[in-house]
């Protein structure tokens, strides 16, 4: 089959008006067009396959993004792309694969901050960018969690403007909450080891107080500075899930010289 008789079947196909205009945007740029192709075929398809689906919209939000960025009617184009993102996240995914999705959603939107041209234009997608964050995290405890680092990551320009920084602060005060209560209840280092192994706590036991009294003196520190903090920057300086995690086992392999 020729190219063109090839994109004349695929523009055939029936999509969604938004979709379909993503599609047809494409058809003199035969690779992009058959991303974008793969992508929506797959989005449609059932059952839902959130590992190509990840692999494809990556391929599309990012790889693609030049041509999207260039095209006259680029603020649609990228509309479109966000909602694309926000359709998938809002399927029953699991941790991985909505992990995976908000990475690839991160660099997206770092990548419509890295040009000049576009950083101006950002306030025209920074309410479909919040709107996503929010119903990605809202009810799931383990993204919530691991949003702490995500959260910090994201480009200035989504969070500096008055009308929608109060939202971001939010996002990322509620996420440090719930990393606080997560070490507080369930991190105990000296327990994990009292249960490990009698032998092992008995080698190790000064090195494990001396552990167990830091963390104990990381999350009361976390604590108070959650409680005086207004601002995201002094958000910023309160330790998130990985930084946490980080600290504690560099302090582990110190003091037990592993």
């Amino acid at each position: 089959m020729e190219n063109k008789d090839l994109v004349q079947t695929l523009n055939e196909k029936s999509f969604p008006p938004e979709q379909k205009w993503l599609l047809d945007i494409s058809t003199a740029h035969f690779g992009i067009h058959q991303r974008i192709n793969n992508l929506l075929e797959e989005v449609h398809n059932s059952p839902l396959r959130p590992e190509l689906i990840n692999k494809k919209l990556r391929g599309v939000a990012l790889n693609d993004l030049w041509f999207y960025k260039s095209h006259p009617e680029a603020n649609k184009a990228l509309k479109a792309i966000l909602t694309l993102f926000k359709d998938f996240l809002n399927q029953k995914l699991d941790y991985q694969n909505r992990q995976l999705t908000l990475n690839t959603f991160l660099e997206f939107i770092k990548e419509l901050t890295r040009d000049s041209g576009f950083k101006m234009q950002v306030d025209i997608f920074a309410e479909g960018v919040l709107d996503i964050l929010e119903e990605s995290l809202s009810d799931d405890q383990e993204m919530i969690i691991y949003a702490s680092s995500f959260l910090k990551k994201i480009p200035v320009q989504f969070r500096k403007n008055r009308a929608y920084s109060e939202r971001t602060t939010t996002l990322l005060k509620i996420s440090l909450q719930e990393n606080i209560a997560i070490w507080q209840n369930r991190l105990n280092f000296k327990k994990w080891c009292e249960k490990r192994d009698e032998f092992f706590y008995k080698e190790h036991s000064t090195a494990i107080l001396e552990i167990s009294k830091v963390e104990k003196k990381l999350i009361r520190d976390a604590q108070k500075k959650l409680s005086q903090a207004n601002t995201w920057e002094d958000l910023e300086s309160i330790p998130d899930f990985k930084e946490f995690t980080d600290k504690l086992i560099g302090l582990i392999e110190k003091e037990m010289n592993l």
